[in-house]
């Protein structure tokens, strides 16, 4: 997903619109070319999750088959990969790895959310708790709304020798929509027949638009999909 959103061609994302008043107060607004330029990505996110969440779950099944020598394994239907924020939840999730043996389920209990320590695995569990709270919007069969946040943004003003930039300011930063007022600006010596030039440059990250704010999700996306090869690894060590 990272790959295809560093390969969308900036020209079809945003563009910008400028108003300058004529006591030299300008204001630049960022307006999206197309409407729809982010449709696919909800689809593409929440596939992703799917994926992931399924590669956990898929490593509980194999290991059962493996550790039982049974195909269809034990408690098929309940297995999969517990994902829990304290050890009483994890307890009662037990049946969903009854059939592996204790190397295993003390690995899986190790990264879960609530642990602490030591600090490799309560990173893990971190992560692994992100995931779990992602995927239940693909569970649940509602499609994550995914925006577009402008992490870093450049702006240079091309002016006149005899006009020069008072002062500047930025609005808080937020995922970009319809069109969304982006900065103010003050000229000094501003003329209405000047010819002025504003040039930004803007990096686009991919957000998850969430009630009571928004997660950048590049990073994230990148963490987790690195927690679940280490956790397909060391079921491939112990698991057998």
């Amino acid at each position: 997903m990272t790959e295809f959103w560093n390969g969308i061609d900036t020209r079809y994302t945003y563009t910008h619109r400028v108003e300058i008043a004529g006591d030299g107060i300008g204001k630049i607004f960022l307006a999206p070319v197309k409407a729809d330029w982010l449709s696919s990505f909800p689809l593409q996110f929440g596939e992703m999750l799917y994926q992931l969440r399924a590669a956990l779950d898929s490593c509980v099944y194999d290991c059962a088959i493996l550790q039982t020598g049974k195909n269809p394994p034990p408690d098929e239907r309940d297995l999969q990969f517990p994902i829990c924020t304290n050890s009483k939840s994890f307890k009662n999730c037990l049946g969903q790895i009854r059939p592996l043996s204790d190397d295993v389920k003390a690995f899986i209990e190790s990264v879960q959310p609530y642990q602490t320590a030591p600090l490799k695995e309560a990173e893990m569990g971190r992560i692994l708790a992100i995931l779990n709270d992602w995927a239940r919007i693909d569970r649940h069969r509602t499609l994550p709304i995914i925006g577009a946040f402008p992490s870093n943004v450049t702006a240079e003003l091309g002016l006149p020798p005899d006009m020069a930039l008072e002062w500047s300011t930025t609005d808080d930063r937020r995922l970009l929509e319809h069109e969304s007022h982006f900065a103010t600006f003050k000229i000094r010596g501003y003329r209405p027949d000047a010819q002025i030039e504003v040039n930004l440059a803007i990096r686009l990250e991919p957000a998850l638009d969430k009630i009571g704010g928004f997660e950048v999700i590049t990073k994230a996306l990148s963490a987790m999909t690195a927690i679940v090869e280490e956790v397909i690894k060391e079921f491939e060590r112990i698991g057998k």
